[in-house]
């Protein structure tokens, strides 16, 4: 939910909220909150972001890796062909490199 209270459910999620989701779901808030992103890895994340730890946990297990210009687009919404690379990813499946590399994800 979000802090005030409300769940939102009809609202499109971004994806730092997507990669908070994903990371909870793996692994224990004592894995999450010690983590601590390396400043030169994402240009548009910050330690203190509220989403830091999550993104930090994601990366650390290979199982996001941003963009080509070194950003992570916290704030952007997530498509869904790249919520299913995080997911096949996140549970046990494979990085591949594939034309459309969306394409082994969404199979």
């Amino acid at each position: 939910g979000y802090k005030d209270g409300t769940f939102q459910p009809k609202k499109k999620i971004n994806r730092a909220e997507f990669t908070k989701i994903i990371i909870e779901s793996i692994f224990d808030s004592s894995e999450i909150s010690d983590c601590e992103i390396d400043s030169e890895k994402f240009s548009d994340i910050s330690n203190n972001d509220w989403f830091a730890p999550y993104i930090c946990v994601a990366v650390e297990e290979n199982i996001i890796s941003g963009y080509p210009d070194k950003t992570f687009r916290p704030s952007q919404e997530i498509s869904f062909v790249e919520s299913a690379k995080i997911i096949d990813i996140a549970f046990g499946g494979e990085e591949t490199h594939a034309s459309p590399w969306y394409a082994p994800y969404v199979e």
